[in-house]
């Protein structure tokens, strides 16, 4: 945190349309190195060829988007004003942001929410999804490679509970986005309901036992409840969630 919050002079001495062109060059280093970073995906995160390219052309895009929307904001500045008098719109940063995506898209979503804090001179902290870490350091180097102020981003790979939990509660942190799952050691409990047949003899450790090994640790019910009623939907057929 420290060490990003000493760039915050050096990233706001670049005007809006210096950020907006760091952004372009990032896209463009991700289109040079496509195939590459389309490989390192498809080997830590087992995304299929299509859904791996999707995934880094996407992460393009939102380079590009924050740089047309940063230009944007940057003219945006002449505020209604009554007869002799003048005012002005700047948009200042908030200070250190901490970015904390998912694994499943583990290029395109912290590209966006890093690209978003960047272009408007906050001081990014970049703690990627523990499952993806390979393929988010591209987002360090792409940002490197563009010409951001050394150090603008720290790249802090950690486990959301430990690493995760201690940005968030930063008082030097200003501004987080986070996109994840609440874990059951952060006060959050998961419950479950499971339809079972006449004389089904399933136990509540069975379910249990079933979603730790079929989905993950942190999805694991603390309570479940079994019932032979046909469980609600909406309309389309899907199961609703909160039951």
């Amino acid at each position: 945190v420290a060490c990003a919050a000493k760039q915050a002079p050096a990233l706001l001495s670049l005007d809006w349309e210096q950020r907006a062109a760091i952004l372009e060059r990032a896209a463009e280093y991700l289109q040079r190195h496509r195939a590459r970073i389309v490989a390192t995906e498809i080997l830590e995160a087992a995304k299929p060829w299509v859904e791996a390219d999707n995934d880094v052309g996407e992460a393009e895009d939102f380079l590009r988007y924050y740089a047309i929307m940063a230009r944007r904001l940057a003219r945006a500045d002449r505020l209604d004003s009554p007869p002799g008098e003048r005012n002005r719109l700047r948009y200042r940063p908030r200070g250190v942001c901490a970015v904390i995506p998912p694994w499943n898209f583990p290029l395109a979503i912290p590209m966006g929410m890093t690209a978003a804090a960047l272009v408007t001179a906050n001081p990014t902290i970049l703690k990627p999804a523990e499952q993806t870490p390979w393929t988010a350091s591209w987002i360090l180097e792409a940002f490197e490679a563009a010409g951001l102020p050394s150090g603008a981003l720290v790249f802090l790979p950690g486990r959301g509970e430990t690493v995760g939990r201690a940005l968030v509660e930063h008082p030097e942190v200003l501004e987080a986005a986070v996109v994840g799952v609440p874990h059951p050691s952060l006060g959050e409990e998961v419950k479950a309901v499971v339809r079972t047949v006449p004389g089904s003899r399933l136990s509540a450790d069975d379910v249990r036992a079933w979603v730790a090994a079929a989905l993950a640790d942190f999805k694991v019910p603390a309570h479940v409840a079994f019932t032979e009623d046909p469980l609600p939907r909406n309309p389309s057929g899907k199961l609703l969630k909160n039951l």
